[in-house]
């Protein structure tokens, strides 16, 4: 059996510069390659989900909250009694800088440059002196560090 290839080109629709869309369909001399240039015709053979036009399908994507609602929301999830939000954000906090130091000491054994070495040391001393201070702080400087670290919140 032979195989012909034939384009068809010459319609309208290719002239205007759409792009041609291949079809193959049997004949009796083999394979025959047919090119067209109507959509509508492809589209009708794809499934249901892919053939999905413009503007038919209202699909609601998730909204991204702005920091003011992040962090509105954050906090109305706090305990209502102020020393139980006070230890729970402590804790939180605690725990997220120690990872963090853990991360940079293991950051700070192989550096590729001295001025990443210098980078790394200035962050751990710096999460070291506000874990120092943590036990002394307001509750208010306690939230800002509570929304800082934990959930990467600048305020």
């Amino acid at each position: 059996m032979a195989d012909t290839t034939q384009l068809h080109n010459s319609t309208p629709e290719n002239e205007a510069g759409n792009a041609p869309v291949l079809s193959a369909e049997p004949t009796q001399a083999g394979l025959e390659t047919s090119v067209s240039s109507d959509v509508h015709e492809v589209i009708g053979k794809l499934p249901k989900e892919q053939s999905g036009a413009a503007g038919t399908q209202s699909r609601q994507l998730p909204t991204t909250k702005t920091p003011q609602e992040r962090k509105a929301e954050l906090l109305a999830r706090l305990p209502k009694e102020q020393d139980r939000a006070e230890r729970y954000m402590k804790r939180q906090v605690e725990n997220t800088l120690q990872q963090e130091l853990a991360e940079l000491e293991k950051q700070s054994h192989h550096p590729a440059h001295f001025h990443e070495l210098n980078a790394i040391v200035a962050k751990i001393r710096q999460f070291r002196d506000i874990l120092a201070e943590l036990a002394g702080v307001t509750f208010e400087y306690l939230k800002t560090l509570w929304l800082q670290f934990v959930h990467k919140l600048s305020v």
